[in-house]
This record gives C-alpha cells, structure tokens and sequence, in this order.
C-alpha cells in the first residue's frame, strides 16, 4: 500500500511529540528529505507497555500542575481583564483561585476580630472588602474573575503568587477531566497518532481508544499488532519511528 505522507509535517509533529530529530524552522525539501532518510537507520522509538498502551520515550510523566501548564509559569501579569483571558480554560486553576477566594474572606474576617484597634474607618473599609467579596462568592458562578477585576492592578502581584503556587503543587489526578489528554508520555503518543491517517494506523496495528466504557475518561494510543509485525510495517513505509517494549 502507498501513502501519501508530507513529511515536513510527518516530523514536525513527531518533534512536538518529543522526538529529538533536529529540523530547521525554514527547512528546505532537501534538509526536510535528509532528515528522514537518516531517521531510516536512526529512527525514534514509541514505548509500548503491558497493556498496549503506546508511551511517547524520553517524555517525563507530569508530577505538579506546572509540568502541564508550563505556559503560565512565569507569567507577568499587568493588567486585569489580560490576567483573566490568560487563566480562562485551565479550570484546575481557576477552581483553585475559587477555594482561595474563601480563603481570603476568612483571613479578613480573622484579621478584623483580631485587631481591634484598627480606626473606626479602616475597620468600615475591611468590612466593606469583606461584603464585596462575600458578594461575589455568592452571586457568581465564576467568582474569581470579579475578584480579579475587583482587586484592580495593585492585586495583581497577590494573583501571581497565587498562581505560582499552585502550578508548584502535585497534580491532583482527581481532577482528571481537566488534565489535557496530550499531558505526559501516553498523551503526546495519542496525540501524534491521533492527528495521523486511518489508513496509516491500520497498516501499522495502531487503534485510537478514548474512553472504555461510557464516562470513562481513558484515552491512548494502543498497539494492537505484535512489535515486530508493526516495525515491520513502519520499515516497509518508510516512517522515521519504530516500537518497541516499555523498558523496566
């Protein structure tokens, strides 16, 4: 069987799953050709586990929330309406900034009982801060956003530790519905044969699974052949990879 593959774009997505073949950003169709053709003797390798199950090699499975979100680390944020559109999706996070949210209510509460010292008009200001955002938890289903919007500028530096925190913080795997599925070694190896041709994933044994069973919320590239029959397979086409058994 033929196939017709572009292989500029064949490596570029097999290089953003993790391989360490080395293509210029500008490659010309010569370059692109002298990589794959030393990919022949030199190919890159995808893992295959006990279960079938293909793993992306040399990919370090993801331990903290910042290994998957790497886009927001070290981001400075300067303005308000900006910082929200950033962390808008990343619902982990912005659950997170939710929970913290009551975290800060309490804390003011706490530092308004404790201080009874304060001016009659600084303890009028806390207790107002302290309505506004108990009003917000309240009335909003998204409440972070408004806390945002409500702490302006200068609240913004408390919103980057925030967010630095947590992106520090072990991965909860609870909260798995909002991990991206091309997170880690498994899901850059779906991801790449997700994104390839049907007729390619049947020539070479390669079955897309997203979900076992309904609400399951499994999904993995699995070989279905036996090693050798798909390198075979791979050899015979060409393809700048091969498999092989998930080292111990």
């Amino acid at each position: 069987m033929t196939l017709k593959i572009d292989r500029r774009a064949f490596l570029q997505a097999l290089i953003a799953a993790g391989a360490s073949f080395t293509l210029p950003a500008k490659a010309t169709k010569a370059q692109v050709d002298q990589v794959w053709a030393e990919a022949q003797t030199n190919p890159w390798f995808f893992e295959v586990n006990d279960h079938g199950t293909l793993v992306e090699e040399g990919v370090k499975e993801p331990e903290t929330w910042g290994d998957i979100f790497d886009y927001l680390a070290g981001e400075d944020f300067k303005e308000p309406k900006a910082t929200i559109q950033e962390l808008q999706g990343c619902y982990a996070l912005t659950s997170y900034l939710d929970r913290q949210l009551d975290n800060e209510v309490e804390s003011l509460e706490e530092e308004l009982d404790r201080n009874p010292l304060l001016s009659k008009k600084a303890q009028t200001e806390l207790q107002k801060k302290i309505d506004a955002l108990k009003a917000l938890r309240d009335e909003y289903e998204e409440p972070w956003q408004d806390w945002i919007e409500l702490e302006g500028e200068e609240g913004l530096a408390k919103f980057k530790e925030l967010v630095e925190d947590w992106l520090a913080e072990p991965i909860d795997w609870m909260q798995s519905e909002w991990i991206p599925v091309r997170s880690g070694a498994q899901g850059a190896a779906f991801g790449f044969f997700e994104d390839q041709p049907y007729e390619l994933l049947k020539e070479l044994g390669v079955v897309i699974v997203d979900g076992e069973h309904p609400g399951s919320s499994y999904v993995a590239a699995e070989l279905r052949a036996n090693i050798e029959d798909a390198n075979a397979a791979a050899e015979r086409l060409g393809l700048p990879f091969r498999f092989k058994r998930e080292s111990a």
